[in-house]
């Protein structure tokens, strides 16, 4: 049995724990563009690798929020800047579960 962690500032991951180690997941939502016609794409989960820590875990999350959903950033500082954002982020969330 694997304990689930979500949280809205994990979006569009989510963590899925056993006592081995730390799963991030993904929730793929399927563009309109690759449906059949008239057929409506249902959300799926997306293993994107396991971590040993929860630290770990966060960081992998933090990056790929930095590009999802997909954007166009104007200047490498730019992204730098936002990557950096979202790692303090995870940082803050550490903090406030006291690890």
């Amino acid at each position: 049995m694997n304990t689930i962690i979500k949280d809205p500032k994990l979006e569009p991951f989510f963590i899925s724990k056993d006592k081995y180690c730390y799963s991030v997941m993904e929730v793929i939502t399927p563009q309109e563009r690759y449906l059949e016609k008239g057929s409506k794409g249902k959300p799926y989960e997306k293993a994107v690798g396991h971590y040993s820590s929860l630290g770990g875990a966060l960081k992998v999350i933090a990056r790929g929020r930095l590009d999802a959903p997909a954007v166009e950033y104007s200047s490498v500082k730019e992204y730098l800047d936002r990557h950096e954002e979202l790692l303090n982020e995870m940082k803050n969330l550490l903090k406030e579960l006291g690890l």
